[in-house]
């Protein structure tokens, strides 16, 4: 990223406490002055990122996830898109990266399909931007970001905070803009159980949209979660998701997934 012709400074923020990360950027800080190392105490994902930008000494803000690389011309092609126009949130492209010789998890890969039909929906024109924001390679002037703030005193969950935030954003006056050419790649890796603890994330994240943004969404029912799914699958899923088996449910059914995805 330093690299970058378009780079003015790295702001890495450490949603700590993590000691040994710290030290290791400002080992790397010590030859790197454009790397700017930021602990924390814990605070979450968009309040540290909040705290950030707040650091931050350039005109136009590029939020990155820690998992997420983005190629070379990314971050001056961010900078390109608000140099003759204000109010704008623009989002590159970010696809999962499938690593040459591993067997990428079977979470992995239904988070990467996800994305691409997201990026699919946006080429289409089935939504806008902000009413399906999905963060990690995303750019906003600093002075739009902090007025509208990243951070939300009402959305209370730990997922989905991307899609409060675009909401909150277009309500700001702000407009979305989606560049394929905004190259990154997403390092996503998860395990069967990190897998699954996101699911129960993502659905308390759902159920909480629809509370905060019920004039946008409407009322939440539980058979949003399941209404992709074939249907005896959503029937299995809707009888055992509420009941102490629904962890042992869930576990056979990414067994069985991964054993289709190896025949």
């Amino acid at each position: 990223m330093l690299a970058d012709p378009g780079t003015l400074e790295l702001v890495i923020v450490v949603d700590g406490p993590e000691r040994a990360s710290v030290a290791a950027l400002e080992e790397l800080a010590r030859d790197r002055p454009r790397l700017r190392p930021v602990p924390l105490a814990h605070v979450g994902h968009l309040a540290a990122l909040e705290e950030g930008v707040r650091r931050a000494r350039g005109e136009v803000v590029v939020l990155l996830d820690d998992d997420v690389l983005p190629a070379q011309g990314t971050i001056a092609g961010h900078a390109a898109h608000h140099r003759d126009r204000r109010g704008l949130v623009v989002a590159g492209a970010m696809p999962v990266a499938m690593r040459a010789g591993r067997e990428a998890g079977l979470g992995t890969r239904l988070y990467a399909a996800e994305y691409d039909a997201h990026v699919a929906g946006l080429a289409r024109g089935d939504c806008s931007l902000l009413d399906a924001l999905w963060g990690g390679n995303v750019s906003m002037r600093r002075a739009d970001c902090l007025r509208a703030g990243l951070r939300s005193i009402e959305f209370a969950a730990s997922y989905h905070e991307d899609r409060d935030l675009g909401y909150r954003l277009a309500d700001a006056g702000l407009v979305g803009r989606f560049d394929p050419l905004l190259g990154a790649v997403h390092l996503h890796e998860r395990s069967d159980t990190a897998f699954l603890r996101d699911a129960r994330r993502q659905g308390a994240g759902r159920r909480e949209l629809h509370r905060v943004h019920g004039d946008r969404l409407g009322p939440f029912t539980p058979s949003q979660l399941v209404a992709d799914l074939p249907r005896p699958l959503r029937i299995a899923v809707r009888l055992a998701g509420g009941t102490r088996a629904g962890g042992t449910v869930a576990a056979a059914l990414m067994a069985a997934g991964r054993l289709a995805a190896t025949a």
